[in-house]
């Protein structure tokens, strides 16, 4: 191998324990919430509801029912936390009457609905907080694999 690839492979090397570094930072450690206590909870009346397919760029996709409120305000919550239990363009049309329920907000994001009771379907908040704890829990492997990348392209004697 060739001086200048051995340099090449040790920056791409530090630039990926850096950012997996930064991800562990602005994560706070992949802090996963054990329960439900620091979810905000709202009372949320909306409007309507609609189930939105979104595609990525680069071919992936994620599914959501978007909560609509009267004055334009849009709550999302993602198919990891109902799709085991629900029919995505189901329960939004459940839910498309609009009304007032209960709502669990995740602690980070106000806009993200992590539970909904008292309405017209009702979803665990429990549903949500095992949602977080599974993206929590791929996010730190993920993470870890990053690491020991970044070390390897580091260290290796080539």
């Amino acid at each position: 191998m060739q001086p200048g690839q051995r340099v090449l492979l040790r920056i791409v090397g530090l630039v990926t324990f850096a950012l997996a570094i930064f991800l562990g930072w602005k994560s706070h450690w992949f802090h996963a919430d054990h329960d439900l206590s620091r979810y905000p909870q709202i009372q949320l009346t909306y409007a309507t509801a609609r189930f939105e397919r979104i595609i990525y760029a680069r071919g992936g996709s994620a599914k959501q029912v978007a909560l609509v409120a009267s004055d334009g305000t849009t709550f999302v919550m993602q198919d990891g936390i109902w799709k085991s239990h629900f029919d995505g363009p189901t329960l939004a049309l459940r839910l498309s009457v609009g009304g007032t329920a209960h709502a669990w907000v995740h602690p980070d994001s106000p806009h993200m609905l992590r539970g909904l009771m008292g309405g017209a379907v009702a979803i665990p908040p429990e549903w949500g907080l095992a949602y977080d704890q599974r993206t929590t829990h791929v996010a730190v492997w993920v993470d870890g694999i990053m690491v020991l990348l970044g070390l390897v392209l580091i260290g290796w004697p080539f």
